[in-house]
């Protein structure tokens, strides 16, 4: 995002923002929102999250994730057996105004803002199931704004009892001009299989991508259910150079999950809490 290189010379805390963007990727990003975890019950990528509620009930889910420095990740979501909605929001406050001479005080404060509100929708195809999700997206830094409109597409098929196909491209679409270069987004494709081991009370997950940044990435996930109320989440993925892993414990309709993210680079150990409600029965 140039604008963000442009303003690094008049913002002292313009590091964080740096920070978010490159958080393990090595490429120039656009929308940050959309390079950050998104709700789910433990795991870090969305191509293992259900898009839709597998056992025709509804779930709510609110999450809120403690990241890089005075950074807030926020987000709630609706899941539906057919319909689902939500939104995210990413705000970084204390940003320092300087001017170009030095000064012991800053001009003032600033503070950079995204937000994602989405609504989505599962379609029979194929013998298995699309999930479309569009969003309306906005994001602010100092006094440049920009909007936009992004899709997913997520289709996932049953080979067999325990193996199941996932192919994923997100970030379809275009943000505006954030001052006066576009804010591109993270467009992404994903093609991986699912595995349940059911005798073993485990899934297992690998997938392989490419990223509109030039690079191709490998992406692993694992989860192991100990009963009807406990589970242990992780995941690596090769393009953020980050592993996660999340503990989660349910309690009757409700769940809660703790996920921990650790990136090789070493910024930072950003944690998620997540809380689930089941409305149906």
């Amino acid at each position: 995002m140039k604008v963000i290189q442009k303003l690094n010379q008049y913002f002292r805390g313009a590091a964080v923002l740096t920070l978010l963007i490159y958080s393990g990727l090595q490429a120039e990003t656009g929308f940050i929102l959309n390079e950050l975890p998104s709700v789910n019950e433990g795991g870090f990528y969305r191509l293992y999250t259900p898009s839709a509620s597998e056992d025709g009930t509804a779930d709510l889910h609110l999450q809120h994730g403690f990241w890089y420095y005075s950074a807030a990740l926020s987000s709630a979501a609706y899941s539906g057996r057919v319909w689902r909605s939500g939104f995210r929001y990413l705000s970084i406050g204390d940003i320092e105004v300087r001017g170009d001479q030095p000064s012991d005080e800053p001009l003032g404060e600033t503070g950079y803002y995204a937000a994602d509100l989405w609504l989505g929708r599962s379609l029979e195809l194929a013998g298995g199931m699309l999930d479309l999700r569009g969003s309306l997206l906005f994001e602010r830094l100092y006094y440049a704004s920009a909007r936009g409109l992004s899709l997913d597409l997520h289709y996932r098929r049953e080979l067999s009892e325990t193996l199941k196909l996932q192919l994923a491209l997100d970030n379809l679409g275009s943000m505006e001009a954030l001052e006066t270069e576009e804010s591109s987004l993270p467009l992404a494709m994903r093609a991986g299989l699912h595995y349940d081991l059911s005798g073993l009370n485990t899934q297992i997950a690998f997938a392989a991508g490419y990223h509109a940044a030039g690079e191709t990435f490998a992406e692993l996930y694992a989860c192991y259910r100990y009963g009807q109320n406990a589970a242990v989440h992780g995941s690596y993925s090769s393009l953020y150079r980050a592993f996660h892993i999340a503990p989660s414990l349910r309690f009757g309709k409700y769940s809660f999950g703790l996920g921990k993210y650790f990136y090789t680079a070493g910024f930072d150990s950003p944690s998620m809490l997540n809380v689930a409600v089941q409305l149906g029965e």
